[in-house]
Protein backbone atom coordinates (compact mmCIF):
# COMPACT_ATOMS: atom_id res chain seq x y z
CA UNK A 1 0.00 0.00 0.00
CA UNK A 2 3.08 2.48 0.85
CA UNK A 3 3.64 1.53 -2.67
CA UNK A 4 1.11 3.25 -4.08
CA UNK A 5 0.90 5.75 -1.98
CA UNK A 6 4.25 6.59 -2.90
CA UNK A 7 3.69 6.63 -6.95
CA UNK A 8 1.30 8.82 -6.79
CA UNK A 9 2.99 11.29 -4.12
CA UNK A 10 5.83 11.03 -7.14
CA UNK A 11 2.62 11.45 -10.09
CA UNK A 12 2.12 15.10 -7.47
CA UNK A 13 4.98 16.34 -7.63
CA UNK A 14 5.51 15.88 -11.32
CA UNK A 15 2.46 18.17 -11.80
CA UNK A 16 4.05 20.70 -9.30
CA UNK A 17 1.33 21.28 -7.18
CA UNK A 18 1.06 22.95 -3.92
CA UNK A 19 2.34 21.21 -1.25
CA UNK A 20 -1.38 22.07 0.27
CA UNK A 21 -3.03 20.58 -2.62
CA UNK A 22 -0.66 17.50 -2.44
CA UNK A 23 -1.51 17.14 1.21
CA UNK A 24 -5.51 17.14 0.33
CA UNK A 25 -4.97 14.19 -2.21
CA UNK A 26 -2.56 12.15 -0.49
CA UNK A 27 -4.90 12.65 2.43
CA UNK A 28 -7.84 11.19 0.07
CA UNK A 29 -6.17 8.56 -1.50
CA UNK A 30 -4.03 7.25 2.51
CA UNK A 31 -7.68 6.91 3.10
CA UNK A 32 -8.79 4.97 0.20
CA UNK A 33 -5.68 2.48 0.67
CA UNK A 34 -6.34 2.28 4.04
CA UNK A 35 -10.03 1.24 3.27
CA UNK A 36 -9.02 -1.70 0.98
CA UNK A 37 -6.61 -2.62 2.84
CA UNK A 38 -8.63 -2.94 6.76
CA UNK A 39 -12.46 -3.19 5.47
CA UNK A 40 -11.80 -5.12 2.14
CA UNK A 41 -8.10 -7.35 2.54
CA UNK A 42 -7.73 -6.33 -1.04
CA UNK A 43 -5.20 -4.69 -3.63
CA UNK A 44 -6.79 -1.41 -4.80
CA UNK A 45 -5.44 -2.43 -8.25
CA UNK A 46 -8.63 -4.99 -8.29
CA UNK A 47 -11.43 -2.60 -7.17
CA UNK A 48 -14.97 -2.85 -8.47
CA UNK A 49 -16.89 0.42 -8.73
CA UNK A 50 -19.26 -0.86 -5.57
CA UNK A 51 -16.59 -0.56 -3.42
CA UNK A 52 -15.67 2.34 -4.30
CA UNK A 53 -19.23 3.93 -4.05
CA UNK A 54 -19.17 2.27 -0.51
CA UNK A 55 -16.04 3.73 0.22
CA UNK A 56 -17.46 7.73 -0.27
CA UNK A 57 -20.51 6.90 1.64
CA UNK A 58 -18.61 5.78 4.38
CA UNK A 59 -16.41 8.51 4.23
CA UNK A 60 -19.43 10.74 4.28
CA UNK A 61 -21.29 9.59 6.89
CA UNK A 62 -18.43 8.70 9.40
CA UNK A 63 -16.60 11.94 9.06
CA UNK A 64 -19.36 14.02 8.20
CA UNK A 65 -18.23 15.66 4.90
CA UNK A 66 -19.98 17.84 2.74
CA UNK A 67 -21.07 16.80 -0.83
CA UNK A 68 -18.73 19.56 -1.97
CA UNK A 69 -15.52 17.98 -0.40
CA UNK A 70 -17.01 14.42 -1.48
CA UNK A 71 -16.65 15.77 -5.20
CA UNK A 72 -13.27 16.93 -4.44
CA UNK A 73 -12.33 13.32 -2.93
CA UNK A 74 -13.69 12.14 -5.50
CA UNK A 75 -11.45 13.97 -8.54
CA UNK A 76 -8.24 12.87 -6.33
CA UNK A 77 -9.17 9.37 -6.27
CA UNK A 78 -9.87 9.74 -9.99
CA UNK A 79 -6.27 10.75 -10.67
CA UNK A 80 -4.88 7.73 -8.38
CA UNK A 81 -6.91 5.10 -10.54
CA UNK A 82 -5.59 6.97 -14.19
CA UNK A 83 -2.45 7.60 -13.10
CA UNK A 84 -1.27 5.25 -10.39
CA UNK A 85 -2.92 2.32 -10.99
CA UNK A 86 -3.53 2.88 -15.00
CA UNK A 87 -6.84 1.99 -15.20
CA UNK A 88 -9.75 3.36 -16.97
CA UNK A 89 -12.15 5.56 -15.03
CA UNK A 90 -15.87 5.38 -15.46
CA UNK A 91 -17.88 8.97 -14.35
CA UNK A 92 -20.79 6.82 -14.82
CA UNK A 93 -20.09 4.54 -11.93
CA UNK A 94 -19.03 7.15 -9.23
CA UNK A 95 -21.07 10.11 -10.36
CA UNK A 96 -20.34 13.63 -8.72
CA UNK A 97 -22.62 14.40 -5.30
CA UNK A 98 -25.08 17.43 -6.33
CA UNK A 99 -24.83 20.22 -3.93
CA UNK A 100 -27.04 23.94 -3.08
CA UNK A 101 -24.65 26.70 -3.52
CA UNK A 102 -24.43 29.29 -1.87
CA UNK A 103 -24.32 33.31 -1.62
CA UNK A 104 -21.73 34.77 0.84
CA UNK A 105 -22.57 36.71 3.70
CA UNK A 106 -22.20 40.07 3.00
CA UNK A 107 -22.59 42.22 6.22
CA UNK A 108 -24.62 45.34 5.65
CA UNK A 109 -23.27 49.62 5.64
CA UNK A 110 -24.38 49.08 9.58
CA UNK A 111 -23.03 45.95 10.28
CA UNK A 112 -19.58 46.98 8.88
CA UNK A 113 -20.00 50.07 10.41
CA UNK A 114 -20.48 48.57 14.12
CA UNK A 115 -17.38 46.29 13.06
CA UNK A 116 -15.55 49.19 12.29
CA UNK A 117 -15.82 50.85 15.56
CA UNK A 118 -15.17 47.84 17.60
CA UNK A 119 -11.39 48.00 15.48
CA UNK A 120 -9.14 50.23 18.14
CA UNK A 121 -6.14 50.11 15.71
CA UNK A 122 -5.86 52.02 12.30
CA UNK A 123 -4.01 48.97 10.10
CA UNK A 124 -6.99 46.73 11.27
CA UNK A 125 -9.22 49.43 10.51
CA UNK A 126 -7.86 49.98 6.99
CA UNK A 127 -7.84 46.37 6.38
CA UNK A 128 -11.42 46.15 7.15
CA UNK A 129 -12.11 49.35 4.78
CA UNK A 130 -10.07 47.53 2.01
CA UNK A 131 -11.63 44.16 2.67
CA UNK A 132 -15.28 45.58 2.44
CA UNK A 133 -14.95 47.58 -0.52
CA UNK A 134 -13.29 46.00 -3.19
CA UNK A 135 -14.94 42.84 -1.48
CA UNK A 136 -12.12 40.75 -0.65
CA UNK A 137 -12.04 37.89 1.65
CA UNK A 138 -9.42 37.84 4.89
CA UNK A 139 -6.68 35.78 2.70
CA UNK A 140 -6.83 38.01 -0.15
CA UNK A 141 -6.27 41.14 2.32
CA UNK A 142 -4.00 39.56 4.64
CA UNK A 143 -1.92 38.52 1.73
CA UNK A 144 -1.98 40.79 -1.28
CA UNK A 145 0.86 39.42 -3.15
CA UNK A 146 -1.31 36.83 -4.10
CA UNK A 147 -3.61 38.60 -5.48
CA UNK A 148 -1.29 41.10 -7.63
CA UNK A 149 -2.62 39.73 -11.04
CA UNK A 150 -5.66 42.51 -10.08
CA UNK A 151 -3.43 45.10 -10.38
CA UNK A 152 -1.46 44.00 -13.65
CA UNK A 153 1.51 43.60 -11.55
CA UNK A 154 4.08 40.17 -12.05
CA UNK A 155 3.72 37.93 -9.10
Amino acid sequence: MDDYLAQFKKMLDCRNLSPHTRDQYASTITQFLDYFDTQLHKDPASFEWGEIRAFFDRLKATKNLSDRTINSDIAHLENFIIYVLHKHWDPTQVPKRKFDKYIPFVPTKEQFRTLLNAADNIRYKTMLIIMYSAGLRCQETCNPKSQSFLLGVPG
